[in-house]
């Protein structure tokens, strides 16, 4: 589905001339005026960015800040402020009113839309474990992640502008006195130890070496326990090629060479912030459910987990106004390997699915074992052509290598099966929503199978 994102600018020019950056980037858009017109359309529409026009007055800008306030589990909308001319103070300003980036005509067009996807990468990121940890709660499962002392935040440097990293790690040093400012990241990369990883790592880049650069910024998102830690890059001021390539190679934000150690440290501020919420959302749901909701054998979440999730992805849905897809998949004779080579077997093919279903998935996906060979899968964001490729995917993950398995005396060879819904939000308001839900794709999953199995059959919601 479309990502929304809402211009706010009174020039009517600069509103149009956003939207068609926008549109040929394929994000829908919205425009609105004035505040009280853009608090409308945050009211109704609920964009997933905000995007103010340099034709805004600071004033305003710093009051739609609040406009996109989250309310109960909900995360603020991101907001990225454009200015007229470089402007030092009104940056920094906006900076600590809210604003999540701002940025100076004349604009860029590979750098605005770098900057954009890198707000909406993280917000996603967020929304995904705080939409997750809503379901704990519903269900009413454990507390909260238990609070500790705040540490000063750690920050690695390095990269291949030594200089560089080197005069800002003497600034911050300055600026960020309590903060634990470790000048070179190469022992944060070879440790293995979550514990002791940074909260933010600095990449320095320069033009000699920017492959080097980008290549450690990879590397940086390769390593697990380096997961949730923030990457601040630090690219020379005009290249807006490279600077993109950092954001979009994983970089979390980025500032210019030159940048003011002030804001640079209300940068690495915010990032250790995010990095630290994101470890304790991600903590809380994987204490509440490790042992209620996790099926023992596959990994997966089970029923007692999906059923409300997939209500709340429903509603999520229903706000935004977009469709989403449930899919019900069985494997085919599954009985016949329990018969045939043991239930130990059994168990290693099931797990195995589930690896594979896992693997040709968003993550934003659910997967979840519902059944003996049953699992469900829910799919938001999700149209009709996207539905169907997925299904398609899924029945060919499992026909296409047959399982080897000890205790089988050759590799053995399964179909799946899957119905699948496409629903939007409302159709979970009717009476039954969900169950109903259920029931359409167990009826087009029977479909399948009355067909001659290794099939999908797409079903419409009953409304």
């Amino acid at each position: 589905m479309p990502v929304k994102i809402l211009i706010v600018d009174p020039v009517a020019t600069n509103r149009i001339v956003l939207k068609v950056k926008l549109l040929s980037a394929f994000y829908e858009v919205l425009q609105a005026a004035d505040r009280d017109e853009a608090e409308r359309h945050i009211a109704a529409a609920a964009p997933d960015l905000v995007l103010l026009g340099s034709g805004l007055s600071c004033g305003t800008a710093t009051s739609l800040v609040a406009s996109v306030s989250p309310r109960d589990d909900q995360v603020r909308v991101p907001v990225m402020a454009l200015l007229a001319e470089r402007d030092s103070a009104t940056r920094q300003h906006l900076l600590e009113a809210g604003i999540d980036d701002v940025m100076e005509r004349p604009l860029d067009d590979t750098m605005l839309l770098a900057r954009l996807r890198c707000l909406l990468r993280a917000n996603q990121a967020e929304r995904e474990l705080r939409l997750r940890d809503g379901t704990r709660r519903a269900l009413g499962l454990s507390e909260p992640a238990a609070a500790t002392f705040e540490m000063p935040p750690r920050i690695a440097l390095g990269g291949t502008d030594i200089a560089r990293t080197t005069k800002l790690a003497a600034a911050l040093k300055q600026t960020m006195p309590g903060a634990s400012v470790l000048p070179d990241l190469r022992g944060s990369l070879l440790s293995a130890d979550d514990r002791a990883a940074p909260d933010v790592f600095v990449v320095a880049i320069d033009h000699e070496r920017t492959e080097a650069a980008l290549g450690l910024i990879s590397n940086i998102r390769a390593r697990p326990h380096l997961r949730n830690t923030s990457i601040l890059a630090v690219a020379p001021r005009g290249d807006t090629h490279l600077a993109a390539a950092a954001l979009d190679q994983g970089a979390s934000d980025l500032v210019p060479d030159d940048v003011d150690v002030d804001e640079l440290a209300l940068r690495l501020g915010r990032l250790t912030a995010r990095k630290r919420t994101v470890e304790r959302l991600r903590k809380t749901v994987e204490n509440g459910l490790q042992a209620a909701l996790i099926d023992p054998l596959t990994g997966l979440y089970n029923r007692r987990y999906a059923m409300p999730h997939l209500q709340r992805m429903a509603e999520h849905c229903r706000q935004a106004d977009r469709s989403f897809a449930v899919m019900i998949a069985d494997l085919d004779h599954f009985k016949r390997v329990n018969d045939r080579h043991g239930h130990t077997a059994g168990d290693a093919v099931l797990v195995e699915t589930a690896q594979r279903l896992v693997a040709n998935l968003r993550p934003v996906d659910l997967v979840a074992r519902i059944g003996g060979e049953e699992f469900l899968v829910a799919m938001p964001d999700t149209d009709r052509a996207a539905a169907r490729s997925a299904a398609e995917r899924l029945c060919s993950v499992i026909a296409a290598t047959p399982f080897a398995v000890p205790e089988a005396s050759a590799p053995i060879r399964l179909t799946a099966s899957i119905g699948v819904v496409l629903a939007s939000g409302r159709d979970a308001d009717v009476p039954g929503g969900i169950d109903t839900l259920i029931r359409a794709a167990d009826r087009a999953l029977y479909g399948s199978k009355s067909h001659g199995r290794n099939q999908f059959t797409l079903a419409r919601a009953a409304a």
